[in-house]
């Protein structure tokens, strides 16, 4: 080939090689995060036990960005991890906690409380806690869930947006922590949310 075929050839390798270390760049610029949802539970090292202790520290351990987990408030203000809002067929919010002490998840642990699961989180503060506040049945019932957990982060020292982000189904639990975690991530979950409002 003569020298026009040659620089030609040279310039569209060339260009090939800049468009593939850009797109390369840019990959790594926008990795996903992988979170797991209520904990790294479909373990046996976590007995398969979804918002358990052991599945969060399973989480921890395998390096998960985030960690999911859900969060119901009892009749006397105790803030409980638990996906459903019943347990049994007793409403979580209509009961006291100590209603549900006898309760055991798969890998018999018992329901967490927010303290004790807050405590483990500590062990791993670089996981990323992904905060679901469960709808309640009133909004003054759910102000009291948002400032009882800000509280419980507070007094674990996990109440930063290094930490933690919130999620919720409830439009107005989200306005409340947006309003009281200003700088927070917070993320409502319905599909067919209205963004301006």
């Amino acid at each position: 080939p003569d020298i026009r075929t040659m620089n030609k050839r040279v310039l569209i390798a060339a260009t090939v090689a800049m468009l593939i270390l850009s797109q390369s760049f840019i990959f790594a610029q926008k990795q996903c995060k992988i979170i797991a949802h209520r904990g790294f539970w479909n373990c046996e090292e976590a007995g398969y036990a979804q918002n358990s202790l052991a599945s969060l520290r399973c989480a921890q351990e395998q390096g998960f960005w985030g960690s999911e987990f859900d969060v119901n408030m009892s009749q006397d203000g105790q803030l409980l991890v638990f996906h459903d809002n019943s347990v049994e067929g007793k409403r979580i919010e209509k009961h006291p906690a100590a209603d549900f002490a006898y309760y055991r998840l798969k890998n018999g642990e018992a329901i967490p409380t927010i303290d004790q699961y807050l405590e483990q989180a500590c062990k791993h503060p670089q996981t990323m806690l992904v905060y679901e506040l469960k709808k309640h049945s009133c909004d003054s019932v759910e102000t009291k869930a948002v400032e009882a957990s800000i509280a419980a982060l507070k007094k674990h020292g996990l109440f930063n947006p290094e930490n933690v982000m919130f999620i919720s189904f409830s439009k107005h639990i989200c306005k409340e922590f947006a309003a009281k975690a200003p700088g927070f991530t917070v993320q409502y979950l319905e599909k067919n949310a209205d963004p301006d409002e």
